[in-house]
């Protein structure tokens, strides 16, 4: 499987045009969320991957997920870590993952804020119009994995294989 490496042109194309369309479009959450579940597999997610982006979309705001907002989350890191249980380190790798896997984008900012122990508290800024431009793609390769449709012989985009694709 081909992948494409995040520093080419066109890559940064695609994920700004992928962000923009999503930001336009209405998908409830549930919808978007229980398709990319479908398929988890078909990308290297694991179950964990899965339940990340479940907490990462409860903490949205529900408004956000409706025709001309951006479905978007901020959250601090000390916030994140408490309702998922995982330290800082593994919240990256989890959200890093996740942006790979062209369902979200994410951005790590500082804040002038310190905890009582003096440490910087983060805020995490997740947006999930890439999941919510990809909707119509996650239901279709899901109903080809349940009638078990050949992936293989399915011209992708620009008639390469679907699967390189992935």
């Amino acid at each position: 499987m081909q992948k494409i490496h995040q520093s080419t042109r066109s890559y940064q194309i695609a994920k700004k045009s992928q962000v923009h369309f999503g930001k336009n479009m209405y998908v409830p959450a549930h919808k978007a969320l229980g398709a990319v579940e479908s398929v988890a597999s078909a990308f290297g997610l694991n179950s964990n991957d899965i339940r990340f982006l479940n907490c990462l979309a409860a903490l949205s705001d529900p408004i956000c997920w409706e025709s001309g907002s951006c479905p978007a989350t901020h959250v601090s890191d000390i916030r994140l870590a408490n309702v998922t249980g995982l330290i800082r380190s593994e919240i990256i790798n989890f959200a890093e993952r996740l942006s790979n896997a062209g369902l979200l984008t994410f951005e790590l900012c500082s804040s002038d804020r310190h905890d009582a122990y003096g440490q910087a508290i983060d805020i995490y800024w997740f947006d999930f119009s890439p999941l919510v431009a990809r909707n119509a793609e996650f239901e279709w390769l899901g109903e080809a994995l349940i009638h078990n449709i050949d992936l293989l012989d399915q011209a992708g985009i620009g008639g390469e294989p679907l699967y390189t694709r992935m």
